[in-house]
């Protein structure tokens, strides 16, 4: 999985410098407006994986399987 991401990651890295050298005032504008992006978006995803860890911490994964497994009754 760590893979994936690494790939993804020379990928974004690789276009960006591509498009750097066709036009640097683009990249620069387009880089600005993903951070800020990242920065209103980032309360959120703090926040979910806080929740997401306390879920895991005190719902036994028994009781996960029992209500949403495949013996559940819905499928």
């Amino acid at each position: 999985m760590r893979s994936v991401g690494l790939v993804y990651l020379v990928l974004i890295l690789a276009a960006y410098a591509l498009l750097y050298r066709v036009s640097p005032d683009k990249t620069r504008q387009s880089l600005q407006a993903a951070v800020r992006s990242l920065v209103k978006v980032l309360p959120f995803l703090v926040a979910i994986f806080a929740l997401i860890g306390l879920f895991q911490a005190f719902v036994p994964p028994a009781q996960i399987e029992a209500r949403f497994g495949a013996s559940a009754g819905w499928a």
